[in-house]
């Protein structure tokens, strides 16, 4: 299905970045990456919304609805059944979709995940069953609605949107066959199986507690009604914690979890259901010291001669120093740079001289900073002393980095020699 493509043609046609088109969505911008690129499909209420957002039916915005089938094929004033209403020159408060909207946008997905199996040779018996019994269900339910049944109508189109996920994923795995990030247990690898979709996204930091505020998500391929899950975050140097999950839309886990700035912590789902008393554990993926996302990266060489003259370390060269950064990498919007950054020169752990970089100003210095500095000096070392050159940065979040380039050391005897 050519969804993602359309979206995001759709989206550069009107000169919008992923960030406003998530703005006017209200979902994250890693929820339209995912869309575009085919990872994920929008949920039945944001299809019909980006149809009105961008002046599309649901069926041109699905391509099941033939190109020359256009506005201008019928009458001013009058409107093509199925056709969103023209985008406002000014954003309204969007109006919920109707019921008959949504069965009409679940109808599509079905005719386009049909579409998309034939082209790509992925039909199977079970497969073409399936979509048939969905299809079937869409049109009992349209025949059967009526204001007694409210209730029920709510619960099939909950159960329609998730198998809609489990046959979207089963799509991309066909096509694109993307290894797993991570080795699952035995017991975590059957379970994995229960989930249609989830995700792990950044939202905020905490420079003092060394935390990064995160927001988890999972929707099972089938909620039954008694259903509860709970996140399990693990870490090896300390006890896991359990965070319940709330429910939201009616099909998706969601919780908000204080992920630690280092090392590993692994998050996981559990979902009990209520009628069996089965407990299945879902991993949903390892962190790996995620506050490494929000530091500088720097490097520094040395380059030029030493010598050791008369009991001395003498310098006569230059220190390249660079410092890079990822902006945003993380989906939380901070730009952190270079404050100061120093050339310095220790004895026994007391500074005995520094030569200071002279910085850009913040909004000069890009995302890479390439400075050169000479050095040129010459410094008394006694026996037993130790002679360090190193490089001193600090960033704009007030973390502090030391790269040490070359290390001397006098023996008893007052040889200088270079030391690891």
């Amino acid at each position: 299905m050519d969804l993602g493509r359309r979206i995001q043609e759709l989206r550069r046609g009107q000169r919008l970045s992923q960030e406003k088109l998530a703005e006017q969505m209200e979902v994250s911008r890693q929820a339209i990456s995912k869309w575009e690129s085919g990872a994920a499909i929008p949920e039945v209420d944001k299809l019909i919304q980006l149809a009105r957002f961008f002046g599309v039916t649901v069926d041109e915005l699905l391509g099941v609805r033939p190109p020359e089938v256009s506005r201008q094929s019928f009458p001013m004033g009058e409107q093509a059944p199925g056709l969103a209403p023209e985008p406002p020159e000014e954003m309204e408060t969007p109006r919920p979709p109707t019921q008959e909207e949504r069965l009409h946008a679940l109808e599509g997905m079905v005719a386009a995940l049909g579409e998309d199996r034939r082209r790509n040779g992925l039909r199977k018996k079970w497969v073409d069953a399936l979509l048939l019994a969905v299809t079937l269900a869409a049109l009992v339910f349209a025949a059967g609605f009526s204001v007694y049944h409210t209730r029920m109508t709510r619960w099939q189109l909950q159960n329609l949107q998730v198998d809609l996920e489990r046959l979207n994923v089963e799509v991309i795995n066909l096509k694109y066959k993307d290894p797993l990030l991570y080795d699952p247990a035995p017991g975590e690898e059957a379970a994995a199986g229960l989930l249609a979709d989830w995700d792990i996204s950044f939202q905020d930091y905490d420079l003092e507690q060394k935390t990064i505020s995160c927001r988890l998500f999972a929707t099972p391929k089938s909620l039954r009604e008694g259903m509860t899950g709970e996140f399990i975050l693990a870490r090896k140097d300390g006890p896991a914690v359990s965070l319940p999950a709330e429910v939201v839309a009616g099909a998706m886990f969601q919780a908000v979890a204080d992920i630690p700035w280092e090392g590993e912590t692994t998050v996981s789902l559990s979902l009990l259901d209520g009628e069996t008393g089965e407990r299945n554990l879902c991993l949903l993926g390892t962190l790996r010291s995620p506050g490494d996302n929000l530091r500088l990266h720097t490097t520094a060489l040395y380059s030029g001669s030493t010598s050791f003259p008369e009991g001395k370390v003498s310098f006569q060269g230059t220190v390249q120093w660079e410092c890079w950064y990822h902006s945003g990498e993380v989906g939380i919007p901070v730009k952190n740079y270079a404050v100061s950054a120093r050339a310095a020169v220790y004895i026994d752990g007391a500074e005995t001289e520094a030569f200071p970089f002279d910085l850009n100003g913040p909004e000069d210095q890009g995302n890479l900073l390439d400075l050169r500095l000479p050095l040129v000096g010459e410094y008394p070392l006694g026996p037993n002393q130790r002679l360090e050159l190193v490089v001193e940065t600090t960033d704009a979040l007030g973390q502090e980095y030391r790269e040490v380039l070359a290390a001397y050391a006098a023996g008893e005897n007052g040889i200088i020699d270079l030391v690891g």
